[in-house]
């Protein structure tokens, strides 16, 4: 793509002035990766966004490094060829030509963006930004060892052998350091067997009737625990969990913590 670029059409629809100001400025933006289209059912998109880690506005040398989005409207022949799509890449430097947010609300106020001037910009704040971000993708367990982040969630993952079985393991950071949840998987892991039968035990005590009705089969408690088996195990704050195990067709969750295994879910297993 050739730059500058006038993204969008390079113009600001009257319908956004509620939102930002008619006057334009020049931006340095840390890109991070991309964002949501917004639209009503069945028409075009009234919008695309990128997410950012910040940025310098070059008008009036304001520093920025909280997240935020830039945001435009895209034009019939970006949406035609998908071309909206590859603008901006990720974890990149662009300078561009933006409308400010007619207020900040110390959220997201977002950037309407109409123009990328360049690409691949060296600025010393906003590639440690890049940096940061970079470094937050992994987290180191000795147990599990590098756990990557899960797309559209505030949490890792990894692979582990569960009693000779490929499971995924997660722990998740919304609302505590993710240190706090890693320490409890762990512990959890290290008592594999104890737990793996502890889980199918109560799911089967709690699930048996619904499980007979659901699949029509003649089935014992000691059959049924029997037949399920561990695919995923979710760690939360303090030692909270959910894990799940299929038995056949059906999936089966269950929640519990640090005293044990609180409740019990079975239903049919969709594929998407």
């Amino acid at each position: 793509m050739r730059r500058p670029y006038r993204i969008g059409g390079g113009e600001m629809p009257e319908s956004r002035l509620d939102q930002f100001l008619p006057e334009q400025h020049e931006y340095l933006a840390a890109t991070m990766g991309m964002g949501e289209q917004y639209h009503k059912k069945g028409e075009r998109p009234l919008g695309v966004s990128m997410w950012i880690l910040g940025y310098i506005d070059l008008t009036t040398g304001e520093r920025r490094s909280a997240k935020d989005i830039l945001i435009w409207e895209p034009t019939d022949d970006e949406l035609q060829d998908d071309r909206y799509i590859t603008l901006f890449r990720e974890q990149t430097v662009y300078r561009v030509r933006c409308h400010p947010p007619l207020r900040y609300t110390g959220m997201l106020s977002g950037l309407f963006v109409t123009e990328i001037i360049k690409a691949g910009v060296c600025d010393p704040f906003l590639w440690e930004l890049i940096r940061e971000y970079k470094d937050g993708l992994h987290l180191m367990s000795e147990m599990f060892g590098d756990m990557q982040i899960k797309d559209e969630y505030e949490a890792y993952s990894a692979r582990f052998d569960w009693l000779g079985t490929d499971i995924e393991v997660t722990v998740s950071g919304e609302y505590s350091p993710y240190t706090n949840p890693l320490s409890y998987l762990e512990a959890f892991c290290r008592d594999a067997a104890r737990h793996d039968r502890e889980l199918r035990e109560f799911a089967a005590s709690k699930l048996l009737t619904k499980a007979i009705e659901l699949t029509g089969t003649a089935l014992t408690e000691e059959g049924f625990a029997e037949g399920m088996k561990v695919n995923c195990i979710e760690m939360y704050f303090d030692g909270e969990y959910e894990a799940f195990l299929s038995f056949g067709d059906y999936e089966i969750s269950i929640w519990g913590d640090t005293s044990g295994p609180k409740k019990a879910y079975i239903d049919r297993r969709y594929e998407y």
